[in-house]
């Protein structure tokens, strides 16, 4: 897998985020852990490469650490 995915149930879009392209990239494709929280954002810890938030209302991501 290179990177996370996410499917967008509104519009059953998928979108990728990953470390190599885009203004939504994360830190690292190596994932260890997807955590959703009370409020609906998505928390994904990533192997020496931190955290990154994932606001599902905009579909964007941001890295946290």
């Amino acid at each position: 897998m290179n990177g996370i995915y996410y499917l967008h149930p509104p519009d059953n879009s998928i979108r990728q985020f990953n470390e190599k392209w885009g203004s939504n990239r994360i830190s690292s494709n190596i994932i260890s852990q997807v955590v959703q929280d009370g409020e609906g954002k998505i928390w994904i810890g990533t192997d020496h490469g931190g955290i990154a938030l994932v606001d599902k209302k905009i579909i964007s991501i941001s890295a946290i650490f």
